[in-house]
């Protein structure tokens, strides 16, 4: 709360100008009737607000965005900064999808008007799968869409939350590539109380094209059988990403995982590959508490055996 009364002070002077008339004349249909203005301008007033927060921001993975426009953000949601954070390092025109409860708060409305970003209501089921329906003919279209998949801030720090479905059928509807954003101490910015300087990162990883996940199933499936006592982690690791952001993502479950745990940890890797094998098997023998690990490939029939042998 600090950090963000110290960016309204430092910033005093300009927030009526780019509130109240900048984003109120890009509201305009007529005169701008793509977002793409809107979308710059907020992306500008990002970079201000992290400089004035007294931000360290690095950002990595740029040149892993698809080359034409169509695809989907999915970054882990660690607080008020994660979406600062994208405005202020993509800077191709993209929209967001948000709760409707966010979208309704003081300055996010006037964004979420400006940028005609989706409010989601995530109590109504309906307005759940007209989301999913709508967002997908936009990224047919060539809209880019940021969702969080965790739909909602872990408050975990860097540890992820649990992933919802909607997101991997957003995908499976357009047919478009997913691009896994890795947000580090994000949360630090504006969900700790202080001004202290402070440092965060944001990966883009290299994107999951349609063709590497058309054939999984949907997380349908996978919510009945986390009835049963099961916590499942479906995990697709960029082995060629060079900071290794996924191998701390993946090194940080496992450490999760206790002789009494249930877990089903399904990790899509080539299994002819011995590079990838070599790497995963490095991470799973350092830990001592996993007693059975299969390498299956992932289908229905098998999906089925992993779960009755554990």
């Amino acid at each position: 709360m600090k950090r963000i009364i110290l960016v309204v002070l430092r910033c005093i002077f300009k927030l009526p100008y780019w509130w109240f008339y900048k984003l109120k004349q890009y509201q305009n249909k007529e005169k701008y009737p793509t977002i793409d203005e809107g979308y710059q301008f907020i992306h500008n007033v990002a970079d201000e607000i992290v400089k004035k927060a007294r931000v360290d921001l690095e950002c990595y993975g740029l040149e892993n965005l698809p080359q034409e426009n169509g695809y989907l953000i999915t970054p882990n949601h660690q607080g008020l900064f994660d979406i600062v954070a994208v405005f202020k390092t993509h800077d191709k025109t993209a929209k967001f999808v948000l709760k409707k409860e966010l979208a309704s708060t003081i300055l996010i409305k006037d964004v979420v008007k400006t940028l005609d970003y989706y409010a989601l209501d995530r109590s109504n089921i309906r307005d759940g799968a007209k989301m999913v329906k709508n967002v997908s003919k936009e990224i047919e279209a060539g809209m880019n869409y940021v969702i969080y998949p965790e739909g909602t801030r872990s408050q975990q720090g860097n540890k992820i939350g649990e992933f919802k479905g909607g997101t991997f059928k957003i995908a499976l509807k357009s047919h478009c590539p997913i691009v896994p954003v890795a947000m580090i101490d994000c949360y630090q910015v504006f969900d700790n109380n202080t001004i202290k300087p402070v440092k965060a990162q944001i990966h883009y990883l290299k994107p999951i094209e349609y063709d590497e996940y058309k054939d999984l199933k949907t997380f349908q499936e996978l919510t009945v059988l986390k009835k049963d006592g099961f916590k499942i982690y479906f995990f697709i690791p960029d082995l060629n990403d060079k900071h290794c952001i996924w191998e701390k993502v993946f090194d940080e479950y496992l450490s999760f995982f206790g002789e009494n745990d249930k877990v089903l940890l399904i990790l899509a890797i080539n299994q002819n590959s011995q590079k990838e094998q070599t790497i995963v098997n490095k991470i799973i023998n350092k830990k001592n508490n996993i007693p059975n690990i299969m390498n299956v490939d992932f289908n229905e029939t098998n999906l089925k055996k992993c779960l009755k042998s554990s």
